[in-house]
């Protein structure tokens, strides 16, 4: 069962850097290098708007935005006062609206139970955070086919 595992992580592992370098040749496809010309540039505006915010520049230097950081909900207030900022406006967003919850650490620790127990106690941690990744990325995949968004 365990090699079983770590067989399907390495499977994971190795189908992982053919998507990233292109294939066996390690060759990237035109869609590759697209992918990583628009990670780029988006990183490039994400940067540059980070500076202005720090700077404090633009609407950053009105008294009451900045009041307001301390008496809105973050996600609201970056909804309100990111319009200049749109990248990191939208990252903001998405992160400071996710409810707070421990629910994944709790599903992590159980699987670790199931994975490492009395009768498994010389498994050393790696071999243990592989065999839950493993597990994760399993269920994970299961998920995205049940839901139609991967074959």
């Amino acid at each position: 069962m365990q090699e079983g595992l770590i067989t399907c992580c390495r499977v994971h592992e190795l189908a992982r850097r053919a998507l990233e370098f292109g294939g066996p040749q390690g060759a990237p496809s035109h869609h590759q290098r697209q992918r990583r010309t628009d990670v780029q540039e988006r990183t490039a505006e994400a940067m540059a708007e980070f500076a202005k915010y720090r700077a404090r520049d633009g609407i950053f230097t009105k008294q009451f935005v900045l009041s307001n950081i301390v008496t809105m909900a973050p996600a609201s207030w970056w909804a309100t006062y990111g319009k200049h900022l749109p990248t990191i406006a939208s990252v903001a967003q998405r992160v400071l609206s996710q409810p707070v919850s421990a629910s994944a650490a709790e599903r992590n620790w159980s699987i670790y139970g199931q994975i490492k127990f009395d009768d498994r106690n010389r498994l050393g941690h790696e071999v243990t955070d592989k065999l839950v990744y493993c597990h994760e990325t399993i269920h994970l995949r299961e998920k995205l086919q049940k839901a139609g968004y991967i074959n």
